[in-house]
């Protein structure tokens, strides 16, 4: 994990507005509402697509670009698989 999950949950509760993504995390709608949403309903859109192929589409007015170091990003991996899902750590969250 790169902590993209965190970094759009962090922008949710910081702006009371919905994050989406290019993808249908299945596990991440029942939490995520915006979840799937590639367009301007949502204040950002996680995405591993092209540039070339993903902005001229929805026209961006910025990018986030984040980065992790790599031990950091594959023990985030390894937990994920290991607990079930980036999902299974969030439902454990306690409501605000």
């Amino acid at each position: 994990g790169s902590g993209n999950t965190w970094a759009r949950m962090l922008l949710e509760y910081g702006s009371g507005r919905f994050t989406g993504s290019t993808y249908d995390d299945i596990d991440l709608m029942r939490l995520m509402p915006g979840e799937g949403r590639d367009d301007s309903s949502v204040i950002a859109v996680k995405t591993h697509v092209y540039p070339r192929e993903f902005m001229p589409r929805v026209q961006p007015t910025g990018v986030m670009f984040l980065v992790r170091h790599p031990f950091n990003a594959l023990w985030a991996e390894f937990q994920r698989r290991k607990s079930g899902g980036h999902a299974s750590a969030l439902e454990q969250m306690p409501a605000s």
